[in-house]
């Protein structure tokens, strides 16, 4: 990462990942997920501070986690058997499209 950069590092990636990074130089994080989206990435703001996990079950370990259930995403699924990339299934945490940063 120090010598190609972030962006160049993750285009290098293969196979299915959802990862964060965290850049001492800039103080950035860089959230990724694959380029096809078979790992997800769910992130939001839980009492106050930043949550991301790769499965919804992590972040349900969060007591401040709201687990409303997104009835449009529930609908979405039970009608094409999967969920958009930009519906996240739950109120309180969206996911990060495939292969984003």
């Amino acid at each position: 990462m120090q010598s190609w950069g972030v962006d160049a590092a993750l285009d290098a990636c293969e196979g299915m990942f959802a990862l964060g990074l965290w850049d001492r130089r800039t103080e950035q994080l860089h959230l990724a997920r694959d380029r096809f989206g078979e790992k997800p990435l769910y992130y939001g703001w839980v009492g106050g501070r930043l949550a991301f996990a790769s499965e919804l079950k992590s972040l349900r370990t969060l007591p401040e986690f709201d687990a409303v259930v997104d009835r449009d995403a529930v609908a979405l699924y039970l009608r094409h058997n999967c969920v958009p990339a930009r519906t996240p299934s739950t109120a309180a945490s969206p996911s990060c499209r495939p292969g984003a940063t």
